[in-house]
């Protein structure tokens, strides 16, 4: 959550969105650590509810707010000075990328910046590649198809107005990841299928066990992607300031002191 909101530069005060917030980690760390006024948008009603009571077990009442409502219904006349999305973009489909990524340049500043996080696949995929995709779309995620390879992310971003400042590869660490959610599932086994029954729990046995294995082979990918509005005007030399770029670069490279 750090490496996104160092990726977005987020400075105390600045308005922060996060579209498709899950369970609020990341809009409350925002708040937390950076002091941003953050704002979460789900559609999940017990979503909402539990990312509220958040908020007030973490003391960040007034520095959090979140929304229960669909990302294109968000007042037009809210703009943010830092937008994220992790996670969230394979969900809207192929035909509806523009309409979300016209809407998320809509609510962004004009120096602002957005940071989406996505699932994708790599070009020319193998047989067990698509079998995985297929296997996905069917038992898994129906109706999610906006998983791609890299360059029609980059090329919906231009297309929407955007230019795209770095994208980073996050595969190997998503690996990494889902061994932990799969090791968190078998933990609690026995609990997941007495509630949600044997065959819905086998699926997800083979669904995270073959994320891991697919991630880590670089069949399912996962992309940062950090873009702006592609205008004159846009204040790039701020890529150049040493206060605002450090803590990124050092994330992403540490010093060796």
């Amino acid at each position: 959550m750090s490496l996104i909101c160092d990726k977005l530069m987020l400075q105390e005060d600045e308005k922060f969105l996060d579209i498709g917030c899950g369970w609020g980690g990341l809009a409350c760390h925002a708040a937390k650590k950076y002091k941003a006024k953050s704002i979460g948008v789900t559609l999940s009603v017990e979503g909402a509810q539990y990312c509220r009571e958040a908020v007030k077990k973490e003391g960040l009442e007034g520095k959090v707010n979140f929304l229960c409502t669909d990302y294109r219904e968000i007042p037009k006349d809210q703009v943010f000075d830092k937008i994220a999305s992790i996670e969230m973009a394979e969900h809207v489909g192929l035909s509806n990328f523009q309409v979300y990524l016209s809407k998320v340049s809509s609510l962004l500043r004009d120096d602002g910046l957005f940071l989406m996080q996505v699932a994708g696949v790599r070009q020319a995929p193998s047989w067990q590649d698509v079998a995985w995709g297929l296997f996905m779309s069917r038992y898994i995620f129906p109706g999610a198809d906006a998983s791609t390879p890299l360059h029609w992310y980059v090329r919906q971003l231009e297309t929407a107005g955007f230019e795209v400042h770095s994208v980073e590869t996050i595969e190997g660490h998503y690996s990494e990841t889902l061994h932990r959610w799969y090791l968190n599932f078998q933990k609690n086994r026995a609990e997941m299928e007495k509630k949600y029954g044997q065959t819905l729990c086998l699926l997800w046995d083979f669904f995270l066990a073959w994320s891991v294995i697919a991630s880590g082979q670089g069949s399912a990918a996962c992309y940062q992607i950090l873009s702006h509005k592609n205008t004159n005007r846009f204040p790039r030399k701020v890529f150049c300031d040493k206060k605002l770029a450090q803590n990124s670069v050092g994330l992403i490279m540490p010093s060796k002191s």
